[in-house]
C-alpha cells in the first residue's frame, strides 16, 4: 500500500471539552476506586462560571431582571455547552437538592450552590447546606454568591471572614483575588477528608443603573 502523491492532509476539528475521570483509590478496603475531577477539569468548570459571571456583570439591563433560578439555569446552559450535558441543576444528593452538579459514571464530581447575599449569615447557612449535600466521595465544590445590592468589596470581605470562622474551615486555598477565593474545609464527621470550596462573587445589582 502506497500513499497517493496528491493526498491532502487535514486538521482534526476542535471538539467540546469532555470530562474524563481519573481513577483514585479510596484509603480503605471497603471502597471501590472512584472517579475524581482532575484539578485542570475543576479549573475548566470554574473558568466557564467566571466568564459567565463577567458577561452577566457587563449586561446589567438583562441580569437586573433575572432571579436566582434564572441565573443558575443560564450557568447550567453554558456548563453543558462545555461538558456535553453532564451538568444538572436541582438534583438530589445526600440530604438535599444542589443547584449545580456535574456527574460522571454515577459519581458527583462537582457541586455548586447559588445564593443571594442577605447579610453575613448567608455564608455559614449556605456552607452548612452545601456540606450536607456532599457525600463521602465529593471533594470539590463552589459557592456562587449573587450580590444584588451594597458595596461588593465590603460584602466580599465580610463573606471571606465568615468562611474562615466556619467550624469546618481548615485553611485558605491557592486562589485569593477579587474574582475568586479558595478554601479547604473538612467533611462533616471526618476531619481528614478535605473538600476544596471555591468562592465566586457575582455583582448583579437588582436595579438597572441605566434606568431601563
Amino acid at each position: 500500500m502506497r500513499e497517493r502523491p496528491d493526498a491532502v492532509t487535514y486538521s482534526v476539528p476542535i471538539k467540546r471539552k469532555t470530562i474524563v475521570p481519573r481513577r483514585t483509590t479510596a484509603p480503605s478496603a471497603p471502597f471501590r476506586p472512584e472517579p475524581a475531577l482532575d484539578d485542570a477539569q475543576y479549573e475548566a468548570a470554574l473558568e466557564v462560571l467566571r466568564h459567565e459571571r463577567n458577561a452577566l456583570e457587563r449586561s446589567p439591563r438583562t441580569s437586573s431582571k433575572m432571579g436566582e433560578e434564572q441565573i443558575r439555569d443560564l450557568l447550567l446552559v453554558h456548563l453543558n455547552g462545555h461538558f456535553e450535558g453532564q451538568a444538572a441543576g436541582e438534583v438530589f444528593n445526600n440530604t438535599g437538592k444542589t443547584d449545580i452538579l456535574i456527574r460522571v459514571e454515577d459519581r458527583h464530581i462537582f457541586i455548586g450552590e447559588c445564593k443571594i447575599w442577605k447579610g453575613p449569615k448567608t455564608i455559614p447557612d449556605t456552607l452548612d447546606q452545601l456540606l450536607k449535600y456532599l457525600t463521602w466521595r465529593d471533594t470539590k465544590a463552589a459557592l456562587l454568591l449573587f450580590i444584588r445590592s451594597g458595596v461588593p468589596g465590603e460584602i466580599m470581605s465580610k463573606a471571606i471572614d465568615e468562611f474562615r470562622e466556619h467550624p469546618n474551615y481548615k485553611r485558605d486555598g491557592q486562589h485569593s483575588t477579587d474574582e475568586r477565593h479558595d478554601f479547604v474545609f473538612h467533611a462533616n464527621g471526618d476531619t481528614t477528608r478535605e473538600i476544596k470550596i471555591a468562592f465566586l462573587p457575582f455583582h448583579l445589582p437588582k436595579d438597572d443603573p441605566q434606568g431601563d
